[in-house]
């Protein structure tokens, strides 16, 4: 099992779910797109259709099990703290 770390960062886009599909199968998700010293992280929140208490342009701090993904290094359902 990999060891969960955190890491810290600037927001610098938020992706909301769209409407789900003809079948309603589509789970909400709320992508966020942050910028750390390492790169770039997207923080994957599935279930979800808002998260209000962030916004662009915040400092926001993870703790996150990073997984590679089509090439892009995100984390799902991550425990954070807005700075």
């Amino acid at each position: 099992m990999a060891t969960p770390v955190w890491v810290t960062g600037d927001i610098i886009a938020i992706t909301y779910p769209g409407a789900p599909g003809g079948n309603g199968a589509h789970t909400p998700e709320v992508r966020i797109a942050v910028e750390t010293t390492a790169g770039l992280l997207t923080l994957i929140f599935q279930g979800r259709r808002t998260i209000d208490c962030v916004r662009v342009g915040d400092r926001i701090r993870a703790r996150i099990v990073p997984l590679r993904r089509r090439g892009v290094l995100v984390a799902y359902n991550p425990e954070y703290i807005v700075l």
